[in-house]
């Protein structure tokens, strides 16, 4: 196994984790934002199947994997999850607009992995990683892939239909909770899918050698037909599964992961140029950012400072200097609460404390 770390793996990360949180600025337009969660997400279940590969964990154990990522996924799950329902419990108690029926809804979809907020990610993400591995320890390798591509499309299937029927019963409390079950287990096709082009792709990558600069201009040319599909497709969101047409969507997460790996793996000579070490680090870190900058309620602190500091502004909708500022706080802000979490609470993330 080699312990090898891909820099440009880390960078990826490190471009995804900044575009999460570009997307979940209210006021950005909607056409940067199409482009954005066009493949954002699908990123970094595409890179978990990569990593897989890397560290050849579909030759391991499966109970032994399933103990690492249990601590490295679902564990910063049930923590953070936790946190957020007292939270909400809290703010019910005080006579806030939060409900009690809200908080129970909560409880539940931690319970099954369905997720709520930006939390949903890790519960998918064990979910897809553990189903890969199942898919691809239960059949020959020349099976795999179709096994993959199969389920893939009978999930599609399966959401159009799901969507159909909560249209028709969805004011039925009962009715909404299956729903959510069932969307979870239709979710999980979808991101083992991602999972597998993840580990497929790395071994294609390894068999094809190509230089940096022709990776960069491929990347490149890879995200302009993304901008053009997210034109085309709209907004799409993999946690509610909204897709609108799948065929355009699944193009569009392949093309902009892509070329965000392209890019990246053509920028991975300069990293220690010091903007692309701020991109490594927040890569190396992206776990506790997609955690914390939106459920701490930073975007939403950060929004009323740059607002109070932009009251010249008379418009925000679309503000490039507005929302570049915006931007700039939170990941800056970002910066201290992970050395916090990993100076002095790296369970909360999975992690073990490095002794001194």
């Amino acid at each position: 196994m080699t312990k090898e770390r891909y820099v440009e793996l880390d960078l990826a990360k490190g471009v995804g984790i900044l575009f999460v949180i570009m997307g979940h600025i209210q006021y950005i337009s909607d056409n940067f934002r199409n482009f954005i969660v066009a493949f954002h997400i699908p990123l970094f279940f595409i890179i978990a199947g990569m990593l897989i590969c890397i560290h050849e964990e579909d030759k391991k154990s499966l109970a032994k994997t399933v103990m690492k990522k249990g601590r490295s996924i679902l564990q910063p799950y049930f923590i953070f999850s936790l946190i957020f329902i007292i939270a909400q419990y809290e703010a019910y108690r005080i006579g806030s607009s939060i409900t009690l029926e809200l908080v129970k809804q909560n409880i539940y979809l931690t319970l099954i992995f369905y997720g709520m907020s930006v939390i949903w990610f890790l519960g998918a993400l064990f979910a897809g990683e553990m189903a890969f591995l199942v898919v691809i320890k239960s059949f020959k390798k020349k099976w795999t892939p179709p096994v993959l591509v199969l389920w893939m499309v009978i999930s599609c299937i399966a959401n159009r239909a799901l969507q159909y029927y909560k249209g028709v019963y969805g004011n039925f409390s009962c009715m909404n909770y299956l729903a959510y079950f069932l969307q979870m287990i239709i979710r999980i096709g979808i991101i083992t899918f991602f999972v597998g082009l993840g580990f497929y792709f790395w071994i294609f990558r390894q068999k094809v050698k190509i230089s940096t600069p022709a990776a960069g201009l491929f990347g490149v040319a890879a995200l302009l037909v993304t901008v053009f599909i997210s034109r085309l497709n709209g907004g799409v969101d993999l946690h509610y599964m909204v897709f609108h047409n799948e065929l355009l969507y699944f193009c569009g997460t392949i093309t902009g992961t892509i070329g965000v790996l392209g890019i990246c793996y053509g920028l991975k000579d300069f990293i220690k140029f010091p903007l692309l070490r701020i991109l490594e680090f927040y890569g190396k870190n992206s776990l506790i950012v997609m955690l914390t900058h939106v459920d701490t309620y930073l975007m939403y602190a950060s929004t009323i400072v740059v607002m109070h500091f932009n009251k010249d502004i008379l418009d925000y909708q679309g503000n490039i200097r507005f929302c570049t500022e915006l931007f700039l706080l939170v990941a800056a802000a970002e910066g201290v609460i992970i050395f916090v979490i990993n100076r002095y609470f790296p369970w909360m993330v999975g992690k073990r404390r490095r002794r001194k």
